[in-house]
């Protein structure tokens, strides 16, 4: 989200449009836009997207300077999820592209029922390493 203190940056509000894209390796994986529709309280958002954060993610290295191939998929813990000002948004689309690597198509979502823009703020206070892919090949 670009630092609406910018002088340079449109200020957000009824009718900014705002976009992005995923990409990887270079390949344009996912884009993604929406309208800035009206401001709203974090409690008037779909309570799924209020449910605890778990940051699930696949490391190549958990330990620092550790020069091994070891892979884990580590679960990071979270607190204190707090959200900035919230808009629900309109005219909402995902455009999912093919790739020779990835198999993010699988993710594409059935319908968009609801689409919301919050910047979204929270603490780790630990992690788990729920799977060591080398366990399985030792």
């Amino acid at each position: 989200h670009m630092n609406d203190l910018n002088p340079h940056f449109p200020q957000f509000g009824k009718g900014f449009k705002i976009g992005a894209v995923c990409s990887a390796h270079m390949e344009k994986l996912i884009y993604g836009a929406t309208t800035l529709d009206k401001p709203i309280h974090p409690d008037d958002m779909h309570p799924d997207v209020l449910i605890p954060t778990h940051n699930l993610l696949i490391y190549p290295d958990i330990k620092m300077g550790y020069k091994g191939h070891l892979v884990h998929k580590v679960i990071h813990n979270v607190i204190d999820t707090w959200y900035g000002d919230c808009w629900e948004c309109t005219d909402t689309k995902l455009d999912f592209f093919d790739s020779v690597a990835e198999e993010h198509q699988l993710l594409k979502p059935v319908e968009i029922t609801a689409s919301y823009f919050t910047p979204l703020g929270f603490t780790i206070y630990g992690h788990e390493v729920d799977y060591d892919f080398n366990e399985e090949s030792k």
